[in-house]
């Protein structure tokens, strides 16, 4: 079945950047796309619009509002309330715009309204305040209630004569008398499950959340004693099958058989509440790791920071070598680098305690109640569980600093410096360390996973070591030579590996890809200093004596001695063993191939020494 909407042309995206009122909750649902928010208000059964705070403008409106008031989608936008003219009395928009002006929102309010023809309609109305791209809209929800009104009079006037409304109602009814479900009809048993036998003994509280009767006994109790109160609102029902949906409530008290009762309304709300709560999810928590984000570590601040919370400790965390294995590995690798640390953090807090991700690789930790002493042993457990990720193709390593908050005079911002302060001086003494560990895990993981790589790494440190000892460099030149040959493919650790060992020739974007490994190479080898003298020879090692190489195209002398002596190696290693790519030469036929690319590929100079004296050697 497809679904047509009522329009002539089709409306631009929006983002919602904040949403007032809107209480915090731990039982979030997870939300993840834009997309999901854009079907979710095209498609909400419940008509849903946006206007803009000041003139009442419309911006958007969902299918279901259109079909209420009968009018195209582009006969509504950029029009006001009061252009299409839906209100009956324009001065509740004026209340409605007060209350939202006052408490950012507004629930659960009666408005009469008429559609495009002129019908009457009975609104129930709600709706927040919401910001997007730096302007102040309104987000309105509107139930249609005119037949529950027109069967909520019929009830109240005469039971008999309007039996059939109440049994065929599409809401849930039911009347409760001294605790007891007294009348019910065939929609409430038909949504919860339960049948007039099933009911028959079972005391009203029995089928609400345990988390919710006592808010509910309040209502009910204060509705017969007569008191004043909203007559809607909502809370979680228990069905027969045990299951909870969420109902929102229209309550009355009535006279049953000359006896106080309460006349109760129900609708089945747990869409709406699942809608709210996926917005929500998707305003306070971090898209890549689920753990909470900026905004909401920075709502929950505020909410933490007081007296009862002391002493109040925040930590800093930031994650190490992020852009070195990201380089190293792909961005996929540096995203789970985030969400194990997400994950990590999450499982040590307690119930109380938040951890957010506050920036691309930091995150904090919020920790009310909590010693310095207690969060640096926290701290000592999280580094243990980090340790235990430290297998695989990849090094987690987060730099950590703390400050605690003992006195209600301190100022939050000067606690919160001082965490990050902690936090660098930690990471710049780790730094250096860190880095080499990562790089050396790198390496070890690229050889372990790569055998072939190995070996033709190994052939090529020794037959640059042998030319550039023949050129007579000094030991410390040939060391250096020697380790930037065996390196000289670390840089293909972050090329996809199906391109490492694809037999087959290479596409012209796979060979694109490849041709990336000396920049990669190079920029992994400058973050770490036992290896960063060695980052300009493994750059350069493609580049060609007529300026045909990559990744710069340098020429001539321009090119490093170093990488030159790299490049005759790499080649003639290649040349006489066989590849997933090609069949290997024989000796001779390689020497013939490197005297043909002398001055264009080759030094030539270079590429007689290492023929005439380094392949001399060998035999």
């Amino acid at each position: 079945m497809e679904y047509y909407k009522k329009t002539k042309n089709q409306m631009g995206n929006y983002k919602i950047e904040s949403i007032s009122g809107i209480p915090l909750s731990s039982r979030l649902m997870n939300f993840k796309t834009k997309e999901q928010t854009e079907f979710l208000f095209d498609f909400n059964p419940v008509p849903t619009y946006i206007t803009s705070l000041e003139e009442g403008k419309f911006v958007k409106v969902n299918q279901a509002f259109i079909e209420l008031f009968d009018y195209y989608e582009e006969d509504v936008i950029g029009k006001t309330v009061f252009d299409i003219n839906i209100y009956e009395s324009p001065e509740e928009r004026e209340k409605i715009i007060r209350d939202l002006h006052l408490k950012g929102f507004c629930n659960n309010i009666e408005l009469k309204l008429r559609n495009h023809s002129g019908k009457k309609i009975i609104g129930l109305y709600s709706s927040r305040t919401l910001t997007m791209g730096g302007i102040n809209y309104i987000i309105s929800v509107l139930l249609d209630i005119t037949k529950r009104k027109k069967i909520e009079t019929a009830l109240q006037k005469s039971e008999e004569k309007y039996r059939s409304l109440f049994d065929n109602a599409a809401e849930m009814i039911c009347v409760i008398q001294d605790a007891k479900f007294k009348i019910f009809n065939s929609m409430f048993s038909e949504l919860t499950g339960y049948t007039e036998e099933d009911t028959e003994n079972l005391h009203y509280l029995d089928i609400i959340s345990p988390e919710d009767r006592e808010y509910v006994k309040a209502q009910h109790e204060d509705r017969l004693r007569g008191y004043e109160l909203e007559k809607r609102y909502q809370f979680r029902m228990i069905k027969k099958d045990s299951t909870e949906m969420w109902v929102e409530i229209n309550s009355v008290k009535i006279d049953w058989e000359e006896r106080d009762a309460i006349l109760c309304f129900f609708i089945d709300v747990t869409q709406r509440k699942s809608k709210e709560m996926e917005v929500l999810y998707l305003s306070y928590h971090d898209q890549l790791t689920s753990i909470y984000n900026r905004r909401f570590y920075q709502e929950e601040l505020k909410q933490l920071n007081n007296k009862s919370n002391l002493p109040f400790t925040i930590v800093m965390a930031d994650v190490n070598g992020l852009k070195l294995t990201n380089d190293a590995f792909g961005h996929l690798i540096g995203d789970r680098l985030l969400k194990d640390t997400a994950n990590i953090l999450s499982i040590e807090c307690r119930e109380g305690d938040v951890a957010a991700r506050i920036g691309g690789d930091e995150f904090v930790l919020l920790l009310p109640k909590t010693t310095s002493d207690e969060a640096l042993l926290m701290i000592e457990r999280i580094k243990e569980r980090i340790n235990e990720k430290r297998s695989g193709s990849y090094y987690l390593s987060v730099s950590f600093g703390c400050y605690t908050k003992n006195l209600e005079s301190e100022d939050i911002d000067f606690v919160i410096m001082r965490a990050e302060d902690n936090m660098y001086r930690n990471k710049l003494t780790e730094s250096e360390e860190i880095r080499n560990k990562i790089v050396t895990h790198i390496v070890g993981n690229f050889f372990q996973d790569n055998p072939w790589v190995d070996r033709h790494s190994k052939a090529v440190s020794e037959l640059s070591a042998m030319l550039a000892k023949e050129l007579g460099l000094s030991e410390e030149e040939i060391e250096d030579i020697k380790r930037a040959g065996f390196l000289h493919d670390i840089g293909k650790s972050a090329i996809i590996k199906d391109i490492n060992v694809k037999t087959e020739d290479l596409t012209e974007a796979e060979c694109l890809e490849l041709m990336r490994h000396p920049e990669i190479g190079s920029h992994i080898l400058k973050s770490a200093n036992q290896f960063s003298k060695i980052a300009g020879y493994v750059l350069a090692h493609h580049e060609n004596m007529d300026g045909s190489g990559y990744p710069k195209g340098l020429k001539g002398d321009n090119i490093p001695l170093e990488s030159r002596i790299l490049s005759i190696a790499d080649a003639y290693d290649n040349m006489i063993n066989e590849t997933l790519n090609h069949k290997a030469l024989s000796r001779q036929e390689a020497i013939a191939k490197l005297r043909a690319a002398a001055g264009v590929r080759f030094d030539s100079n270079l590429t007689n020494i290492f023929i005439e004296k380094v392949l001399q050697e060998q035999l």
